[in-house]
Formats: C-alpha cells, structure tokens, sequence
C-alpha cells in the first residue's frame, strides 16, 4: 500500500513469514516493511513513536480487547471489556 506520512510517500508491505511460526499457537511471524526515500531515519523515528504512544493511550482507556485465533489471523472476541475491580474478586478462603 503506498501512504503518506508528514507529506512524504511511504510504501508499506504486509509479509506472513510461513517458514517461522509463534511456537505456542502455529500461527506464521508476520512483518510489516516501511520503504520510503530519505536520507535521514528521524522521520520513521517520528513515525514509529506516534504509533507507539496511539496504541498505549487506545490500552490505557480502561477497557481489554480479547482476541481469538481465527486460522492465521487474530480477530477481536466480541466487545471490548471493562477491566474488573480488583475488589470484586471473591477467592476461597485459603486460596491466593
């Protein structure tokens, strides 16, 4: 797919590595490459660490996203969930 970031092309490739595969659940590696024409990395820096801090803020909201293995791919487990209060935890007595 070609993108732009800051006004600067970006060619972004979405790979399945099927030789390599996580160990606990068969699934293949992936990697996404991000090719663009700079003579400088501050830029991908810029961009690396603006994904970043949106993907912690989107975790910080209070909610968890299950997830469930559908073949090769991850797919979200119905609605996000509200985290449960740690309080509303009612364990056997004995039992920690």
């Amino acid at each position: 797919h070609w993108v732009t970031y800051e006004g600067w092309p970006l060619l972004v490739e979405r790979a399945r590595e099927y030789g390599t595969v996580n160990a606990s659940s068969g699934v293949p590696w992936e990697k996404v490459l991000i090719t663009g024409a700079t003579g400088s990395t501050e830029r991908f820096t810029r961009l690396l660490q603006e994904a970043k801090d949106a993907c912690l803020q989107a975790r910080d909201t209070g909610v968890t996203t299950v997830l469930t293995c559908w073949g090769t791919d991850w797919r979200p487990f119905g609605a996000p969930r509200r985290k449960r209060p740690l309080d509303s935890v009612v364990l056997r007595p004995g039992l920690a």
